[in-house]
């Protein structure tokens, strides 16, 4: 999580512009949310480099609570603008619903101020059935996942077979991508409580 302070306001209180950053390699009960809220209300942007929707952070702010998963928690700061960049993967449902939790609780101007990267990559539901297929197959030997499907995406996007955000957008694309890893995992595991022309349908909404 990348944070650009404004000139005037710089954390080493010089005049010139600089940039603070929060790591997300801090475990889980770090403070990274407390501190990128902290950071963000002087700040112009506010970046996600990577990760999904799985991990999170809630913010107490002004006596409101704010759960934050895949949406940059710069979106608190009326004046910050938000990105999920390139390094990310994308649940498009998880998005939108935690984008509408946070308009409800006052933050109205928020999708305004969010802007997806065109080259992150999209986390399908079928990622999650895949993720809980790999954990079931490792026996013991269990990862720990959260079952969101964010390593198999992850994986897709290694082996440079995922689809990304900006490929949502060419319909034939899309779903010959789509289809085609609904074909390979199908391959992998057998029949999938899965159902791909479902999926497609969802994003033609």
């Amino acid at each position: 999580m990348k944070v650009r302070m404004d000139p005037e306001i710089g954390l080493n209180g010089e005049s010139e512009k600089s940039e603070g950053s929060i790591e997300r390699g801090l475990t889980c009960r770090a403070g990274k949310g407390k501190i990128t809220d902290m950071l963000s209300q002087q700040a112009t942007l506010c970046c996600r480099a990577a990760g999904g929707h799985n991990a999170g952070h809630t913010i107490v702010h002004d006596s409101v609570t704010y759960d934050f998963h895949i949406l940059p928690s710069g979106l608190i700061s009326p004046k910050c603008i938000n990105l999920i960049g390139a390094g990310t993967v994308v649940h498009v449902p998880s998005f939108f619903k935690e984008l509408a939790a946070l308009e409800s609780k006052g933050l109205t101007t928020a999708g305004k101020r969010i802007f997806i990267s065109d080259r992150a990559h999209v986390c399908f539901d079928l990622h999650s059935v895949v993720d809980g297929l790999e954990e079931k197959g490792l026996g013991g030997r269990k990862v720990g996942t959260t079952g969101k499907g964010i390593g198999p995406c992850y994986s897709d996007k290694a082996a440079r077979r995922g689809v990304r955000v900006g490929e949502i957008l060419d319909e034939e694309t899309f779903e010959r991508k789509l289809r085609t890893l609904d074909t390979a995992y199908r391959a992998r595991f057998g029949e999938l409580t899965y159902d791909v022309e479902e999926e497609i349908t969802r994003f033609k909404v």
